[in-house]
C-alpha cells in the first residue's frame, strides 16, 4: 500500500493491493512523507473503503478541513454502532456523520443549540440507535469537553439510521413522522392507547419501519386477495378496516404513494396483534376484582361454570398449534388453538352452532358455536392451492348444525402426494372474548373429545 496525497500529519490517500483508493489513519502518517512512499502496516489504525471515487473526494475534502480529535471521535461512535446493531452500514456515514458532529461542536461553541423535534419518535421508534446516540455524547463529553443535551442524541441516532437503510436525512425523517402519525391512527380507531413498553408495540413498530421504507422506495410485497388476506377481511373486519384507514391516509397525503393488497393484509395482522394485547391489558384491570369475586361465590356455595367445551371435529393426533409450521397459525396471529394431525379424512361439527363461511377451495370452515366462540377449522397447509379437488362439503353457510353433523371430507393421501401438510389448525379466532383457552393435546383424539375449554 503506497502513499497517493497527503491530507494532514495523521492522515492520506493510499492504493491497496487492488489499486482502489483508500483513506489511511495512523499516527504521524503523513508526517515528513510523501506520494508514491509505502505505508508501514504496524503503524495503520483505521483504513476506510467508501463507495466511489466521489465519495472518497468529500471525504478527503472533510478531513483536510477538520480536527484529528473530532475525526477520532466520529470513528469510534461508527465502531461502536457497528459492534451494538451487528448489521451492515453504509460506509458513507463516515462522511454524514463527521460532518454533523464537527459541525454540531462548532454550533455549541457559538452558543447555538436547536431542539430536536423528533426527540420522542427516536427515543419509541429507534431505541438502540437513541442508545447509541447517548454513547456519543458521552463519549463527546469525555473526550473533547463539550456537553451536548438529549436532543444531540436523538440527531445522532438518525444519521445511524440512515446509514442502515441507505436512505437520506429528508427521507429518514419522512419515514419516522409518518410512523407516529399511523400509530395515532390506530390509537383513535380503537379509542386505546397502545402500549410503548410491550413486545407487540414494537413488532408493530419494526413492521412500519420497514413497511414506509418500502412505500417510499416504491418496493412493495407481492399484490394480490391470497387466502390470508381473505381471512383477515372475514375474521377481524375492523383491524382490516383500520388498516384500510391507513392506506387511505398514505393515498391522501403522499399523492405519489400507495400500499398493495398485501401490505394491507400483513398490516392489519400485526394490527390484531396489538390488539389483543390491548385486550389483555383491559382484562388483567378486572382479574383481581374477579378473581375476589369467584372466591366469594365459592364461599357462598355458588358453582362456577367451568367454560365452553369444544369437541375435536377431526379423528387423529391432537398437538399445541405451536407445532404448525405456518406463522399464521403458529405464532396465534389468527387467535390461540390447536391443531390435528388427521387419521380419517372427516370433518364434523365440533359444538352445536351454525356456519359462518366455507371457502370456494373448502379447503377451510368458520362456524360460530352456540356459546358465541368464532372457531376457524382448516385442513392442512397451503391447500388454498389445490384449489378444491381433494375435498367435499357437506354443509353451507347460514346452516345450523348439531355437534357431530358431517362438515367436509377430505382425501388425506391426495394432500399428501400435492407434498403438502395434513396437520390441521382448529382456530379461536375471537380469543380475545376470552380470559382463558384450555387445550388438551398430545393424545389421539376422536371427533368429539374434548380438545379444548373457553373460559370467559
Amino acid at each position: 500500500m503506497e502513499i497517493v496525497k497527503i491530507i494532514n500529519n495523521n492522515i492520506v490517500s493510499a492504493l491497496d493491493d487492488e489499486n482502489k483508493e483508500i483513506v489511511v489513519m495512523g499516527k504521524g502518517l503523513g508526517f515528513h512523507t510523501k506520494a508514491g512512499q509505502k505505508i508501514p502496516e504496524e503503524r495503520i489504525e483505521k483504513i476506510f473503503r467508501l463507495n466511489d471515487e466521489s465519495e472518497i473526494g468529500k471525504f478527503k475534502e472533510l478531513l483536510e478541513a477538520m480536527p484529528l480529535e473530532h475525526i477520532q471521535t466520529s470513528v469510534e461512535i461508527i465502531d461502536y454502532a457497528k459492534s451494538v446493531l451487528k448489521r451492515r452500514i453504509n460506509q458513507n456515514i463516515y462522511i454524514t456523520l463527521t460532518d454533523h458532529i464537527n459541525f454540531a461542536i462548532t454550533r455549541v461553541k457559538d452558543g447555538m443549540e436547536f431542539p430536536n423535534p423528533l426527540l420522542w419518535e427516536v427515543k419509541s421508534f429507534y431505541p438502540s440507535e437513541y442508545l447509541i446516540g447517548e454513547y456519543a455524547i458521552a463519549l463527546i463529553r469525555k473526550d473533547l469537553g463539550i456537553e451536548f443535551k438529549t436532543d444531540e442524541a436523538a440527531s445522532i441516532a438518525l444519521h445511524i439510521v440512515n446509514a442502515e437503510y441507505d436512505s437520506d436525512m429528508s427521507n429518514t425523517m419522512r419515514i419516522t413522522t409518518t410512523i407516529r402519525e399511523v400509530l395515532s391512527i390506530i390509537e383513535n380507531f380503537f379509542g386505546m392507547k397502545l402500549d410503548e413498553e410491550s413486545l407487540h408495540y414494537s413488532r408493530l413498530v419494526t413492521h412500519l419501519k420497514f413497511l414506509v421504507q418500502r412505500i417510499f422506495s416504491n418496493q412493495m410485497l407481492d399484490d394480490g386477495e391470497t387466502e390470508l388476506s381473505l381471512m383477515i377481511q372475514k375474521m377481524y373486519p375492523h383491524e382490516y378496516e383500520c388498516s384500510k384507514k391507513v392506506v387511505d391516509y398514505i393515498k391522501n397525503k403522499y399523492q405519489n404513494y400507495t400500499i398493495s393488497q398485501d401490505e394491507m393484509t400483513y398490516l392489519a395482522v400485526h394490527i390484531r396483534r396489538i390488539y389483543i394485547e390491548l385486550h389483555k391489558l383491559e382484562e388483567s384491570k378486572q382479574q383481581k376484582g374477579e378473581e375476589m369475586l369467584n372466591a366469594l361465590k365459592g364461599k357462598l356455595g355458588f358453582g362456577k361454570k367451568e367454560g365452553e367445551v369444544i369437541g375435536s371435529p377431526i379423528e387423529g393426533k391432537a398437538v399445541a398449534l405451536s407445532e404448525v409450521s405456518d406463522p399464521t397459525f403458529g405464532q396465534e396471529i389468527l387467535g390461540k388453538g390447536m391443531a390435528v394431525i388427521p387419521t380419517v379424512g372427516k370433518v364434523v361439527a365440533p359444538v352445536d352452532g351454525r356456519i359462518e363461511m366455507i371457502f370456494d377451495t373448502k379447503h377451510a370452515i368458520s362456524m360460530k358455536t352456540a356459546g358465541g366462540a368464532e372457531l376457524l377449522i382448516h385442513i392442512g397447509l397451503d391447500t388454498v392451492n389445490l384449489k378444491g379437488e381433494p375435498f367435499t362439503a357437506h354443509v353451507s353457510a347460514g346452516q345450523e348444525v348439531k355437534a357431530g353433523d358431517l362438515m367436509l371430507e377430505f382425501d388425506i393421501e391426495a394432500i399428501k402426494v400435492a407434498g403438502l401438510e395434513i396437520i390441521s389448525p382448529v382456530v379461536v379466532c375471537n380469543t380475545p372474548d376470552y380470559k382463558e383457552v384450555k387445550v388438551e393435546a398430545g393424545k389421539h383424539v376422536k371427533v368429539l373429545d374434548e380438545v379444548m375449554t373457553l373460559v370467559k
